[in-house]
């Protein structure tokens, strides 16, 4: 993760990493784009049967509620999370959130031997190719 936020602040010239998500709480994102309005969570336990898939959704919901603008979370995953989440009941939440408040949920999955930079490289082609934003 320090490598990853190192390469992120070089990469963007400014520090999005560990953002306060709410104040009164001890939630942080692990990057807000708040340009973008877009949040990037490292959420490498999708893949498991009880993950922070939700946790970090009510996460955002919540700091949208304190007047951040978040239409866009991007959660990066191992490999399997995004099947898991392609189940039933992780699709039927993401359909939720985006008709009831108008935020994407977008699975990115790492491979084997990505590199930060080429991880930053998938982040910004999927927030190109994804509808919304600011």
């Amino acid at each position: 993760m320090r490598q990853l936020r190192d390469r992120a602040k070089n990469t963007f010239g400014e520090d999005y990493s560990e953002k306060k998500a709410c104040k009164g709480m001890r939630y942080s994102f692990d990057f807000y784009f708040h340009d973008e309005c877009t949040v990037v969570e490292v959420a490498l336990g999708l893949h498991n049967p009880i993950s922070e898939y939700e946790r970090d959704i009510f996460k955002c919901l919540l700091a949208r509620e304190q007047g951040a603008a978040i239409d866009q979370l991007f959660l990066i995953c191992k490999p399997g999370g995004a099947d898991r989440q392609n189940a039933p009941g992780p699709r039927a939440i993401a359909s939720f959130v985006a008709r009831n408040f108008q935020m994407e949920v977008v699975i990115i999955e790492l491979l084997s031997g990505i590199s930060a930079s080429e991880l930053l490289d998938r982040i910004k082609a999927e927030k190109l190719s994804a509808k919304g934003g600011c």
